[in-house]
């Protein structure tokens, strides 16, 4: 702004971060969708959805966990 002040936003963490700490691995599978390194629970994946719903492009609950669960199947 022109009197120097600025607007600084804290996101929620990156979903691969969360899905880590979750299935509590300390990194992701080097060969995406074929080497599976760790689980991750329905519940949990809500819990995350419910973190990153401000951050995600989704209406509801529910499509923010789809959201979260293509990350989990991409890798990370």
């Amino acid at each position: 702004f022109s009197d120097k002040s600025f607007t600084f936003e804290v996101k929620s963490p990156p979903a691969a971060v969360l899905l880590k700490q979750a299935a509590e691995i300390a990194k992701g599978s080097g060969v995406p969708n074929k080497e599976k390194v760790g689980k991750v629970t329905a519940e949990q994946l809500r819990k995350i959805a419910e973190t990153k719903f401000n951050d995600l492009n989704a209406y509801d609950l529910e499509q923010a966990e789809q959201i979260i669960e293509e990350k989990r199947t991409e890798g990370g």
